[in-house]
């Protein structure tokens, strides 16, 4: 142990010796040694200026001094001569693990550093790798100048660079058009839907009711119904409006709706032979002939004289059967004739034409020219299989039209 601590010992001077030996024979006097002991060292030339004349150290230092490159600090020669016997002996007995391990200390955390910036960084790039924009200046020939002068000062050779600016923009790269404002008279959107289309007929007051009445006289019953619903709830005349409704409705073929609004035409004047009458022809058309027997004879009793409620009445006794009834109804609302033919109208349509042709030669009589009776006849006949009258009735038809032409 004791021989091996002495060796040790023995070692370290050696090389404490060996290092100092060349120094001392370099010739140096204290005053450069001392000024090359404290001189900085660059990565270029390590430790290559022991051998150098006092003059070229002067001449290095002073281009030391200009800012052109930047070095490196080292620790000065007298440090590192004094420490490297000891860096020795600790690289011979095994000391240098744990600067070995300060420096991988160091090195990761280094590493960390720069990945948590990068991390922050945008694009993935840490913020020292960002290049910032130079400062701007008055105007580039001003600034070339003032570098000339610098370069100059600091005794280099000054390069003649001509000025360079920005390039015009090409004739080819086409500018921003602004898009073109909308044209002045561009429709507009409307967030609802029109009304649709109502005509208006000319030479009427243009209140609800009047209009309602003019529509459905010229067959615009749609139009009519949109008119006349206004008029019922807020016209002078609800039970006008409600009537004329019920006409509406019973023409589009709606009769429950139809009696609706006749009830309630009703149910303001109970005496209504005209609103009577309608409801009753209502009940007609819906095949209801009972009850419209009894609200048709109720017109009847506040309106004899109408021919309307007679006309309505003569239709519901055809359908009961009732044609005797039918005819006398018939009459009271025309003449003979025409009772003769619309009770004949029934009788047919019934299937009893020999009772048919009975009121169509009776009709015949009354009026001989009529032309509409003789075809009527002329069907029957050949129907019942009377040939013999179908065609004197075809030869008496034609006469006729031959007469009608020769005063045409």
């Amino acid at each position: 142990m004791r021989f091996s601590r002495v060796t040790r010992l023995a070692c370290a001077c050696a090389l404490v010796f060996s290092t100092l030996t060349p120094l001392r024979a370099s010739g140096f006097s204290d005053a450069t040694r001392v000024a090359l002991m404290h001189e900085p060292l660059t990565d270029d030339q390590p430790e290559a200026r022991v051998g150098l004349t006092t003059e070229t150290a002067t001449t290095q230092e002073a281009q030391a001094a200009t800012p052109t490159t930047t070095t490196k600090k080292r620790s000065n020669l007298f440090v590192r001569i004094i420490s490297a016997p000891f860096r020795g002996l600790a690289k011979l007995f095994g000391s240098s693990d744990k600067g070995d391990k300060t420096a991988r200390a160091k090195a990761k955390q280094k590493k960390e550093t720069q990945i948590a910036a990068a991390k922050q960084t945008p694009g993935g790039r840490p913020d020292a790798a960002r290049v910032e924009p130079p400062p701007a200046t008055a105007s580039q020939p001003e600034a070339l100048a003032e570098a000339a002068a610098r370069s100059a000062r600091a005794g280099e050779k000054v390069l003649s660079v001509p000025p360079t600016f920005a390039a015009p923009p090409s004739a080819s790269t086409p500018a921003d058009i602004p898009a073109p404002p909308p044209p002045s008279g561009a429709a507009k959107e409307f967030d609802y839907e029109p009304r649709p289309f109502t005509p208006f007929i000319e030479g009427v007051p243009g209140d609800p009711l009047s209009q309602g009445r003019a529509l459905l006289a010229n067959g615009y019953t749609n139009e009519a119904v949109a008119e006349l619903s206004v008029a019922a709830v807020t016209g002078p005349d609800l039970v006008e409006a409600n009537n004329l409704l019920g006409l509406a409705y019973d023409r589009r073929g709606q009769h429950k709706q139809a009696r609706e609004f006749y009830e309630r035409a009703l149910s303001v004047e109970p005496r209504n032979a005209q609103v009577l009458n309608n409801l009753g022809h209502s009940l007609y058309l819906d095949d209801r002939y009972a009850d419209a027997l009894a609200r048709l004879k109720d017109a009847a009793r506040l309106a004899p004289a109408d021919a309307r409620v007679a006309g309505n009445l003569a239709l519901v006794y055809g359908r009961l059967g009732k044609y005797d009834e039918a005819f006398k109804q018939f009459k009271r609302a025309g003449s003979e004739f025409y009772a003769r033919t619309n009770t004949a109208v029934l009788l047919a349509n019934a299937g009893r034409d020999r009772d048919a042709i009975k009121h169509y030669e009776a009709a015949r009589k009354l009026d001989p020219a009529a032309s509409d009776v003789l075809r009527q006849l002329i069907t029957l006949y050949v129907r019942t299989g009377q040939r013999d009258k179908a065609e004197a009735a075809q030869r008496a038809l034609d006469k006729t039209a031959d007469k009608a032409s020769a005063v045409s």
